[in-house]
């Protein structure tokens, strides 16, 4: 086992202690952890909707590509991209439902007066396509793994939390 592994298994247990203890923070630990999950698997579930994977109600409305827009933005490790089509006069460069990100690979083959499909899912205002970076395949890998990740910690939590209801039981 190598040091980097020994210093992470070290506070994990460290922080298996803290939580036996704290009962309260542990709880709340908790609630917040559910409460990402519930984000999260709400994100999940309105990804596959428009990706068709799974039914729901959605509106598919077709549109005119009046605007694209390449921008770039700095990063902590050089220049960020973005890719933009809208459907509208409003400017693309303001944030709103007027607008949505596209995937490069997409973007690049669309022309001003192009057919697209925007995608509405019903009691939501925000647009979607497709294509779009919403339901990019690195959008869904990244989502997985913090749902992944959100479950262990629900897991781990409820666990420690159990552990020390039984052990004040016993002790009692």
């Amino acid at each position: 086992m190598s040091a980097n592994e020994k210093e992470i298994l070290k506070a994990l247990k460290e922080i298996q202690d803290y939580l036996d203890k704290n009962k309260f923070v542990a709880v709340l630990i908790l609630i917040l952890f559910i409460y990402l999950a519930i984000l999260t698997t709400s994100k999940l579930y309105r990804m596959c909707i428009i990706k068709g994977w799974i039914d729901g109600e959605m509106v598919i409305r077709t549109y005119t590509i009046t605007q694209k827009w390449h921008e770039r933005y700095a990063t902590d490790y050089g220049t960020g991209h973005m890719y933009w089509i809208s459907w509208t006069g409003q400017n693309i460069k303001e944030n709103g439902v007027h607008r949505v990100s596209m995937q490069y690979e997409k973007w690049v083959y669309l022309q001003i007066n192009d057919p697209i499909e925007i995608i509405y899912i019903v009691n939501n205002p925000s647009p979607y396509s497709r294509d779009g970076m919403f339901v990019s395949d690195g959008n869904f890998i990244f989502d997985i793994v913090l749902l992944s990740l959100e479950l262990i910690a629900i897991l781990f939590l409820s666990r420690s939390i159990l552990k020390l209801r039984k052990e004040r039981r016993l002790s009692i």
